[in-house]
């Protein structure tokens, strides 16, 4: 990759992790929705994974925030459906015969749908090692071509950028569509 690939690939990289970064904004909008509903359990869980992703995505390179996010979204993911699933029986909410809840339950599961399939896009290249150049299996959003070349360092280096490249544009998404998903199920449980 030439200089000016190479310092063009970086802004990109600085750009999409800023979005990274701000795609948290949806986790925030999930703990508002559920604050304004009143449910300080889905709030408080919500404020707690934004402050903790955060701290992790701007500094990736401390291990022990990597765990805790993991383990954070996690829990989350899970206190948040048991709550959930526990208030909708409770409350006897009317998901499948009023209109206007069945109408949110669609987009709900429309956008869980979207945004577990963009977790699973976040893995799949660092869990399968193929090769992007000699293809085969999954690869990469961004990858480089074959060339004569070019050095077995160098194409490491790519592979590397191109993994980086895919893991910060999915994970964007996986923010973006989690903390949508968020505000839909707070609002199911709580009209």
């Amino acid at each position: 990759m030439t200089k000016i690939c190479s310092d063009s690939f970086r802004q990109v990289m600085e750009v999409l992790h800023s979005n990274l970064i701000w795609s948290h904004i949806f986790y925030i909008l999930t703990a508002l929705t559920a604050l304004y509903f009143g449910n300080y359990v889905i709030f408080t869980i919500a404020i707690i994974l934004t402050i903790i992703s955060i701290m992790h995505h701007k500094d990736t390179s401390v291990k022990l925030w990597a765990r805790t996010d993991a383990i954070t979204a996690t829990l989350s993911m899970l206190l948040i459906s048991g709550f959930s699933i526990y208030i909708i029986i409770k409350k006897k909410i009317p998901i499948y015969t009023d209109k206007g809840k069945k109408a949110i339950l669609s987009l709900f599961i429309v956008i869980i749908i979207i945004a577990i399939t963009t977790f699973i896009l976040t893995k799949i290249p660092k869990e399968k090692q193929t090769d992007p150049i000699t293809g085969g299996g999954n690869t990469p959003l961004v990858t480089t071509t074959k060339d004569k070349d070019e050095d077995e360092e160098e194409r490491k280096k790519c592979r590397k950028d191109a993994l980086e490249f895919n893991y910060s544009y999915y994970h964007t998404l996986w923010h973006i569509f989690g903390g949508l998903a968020g505000v839909f199920i707070v609002i199911l449980i709580s009209t």
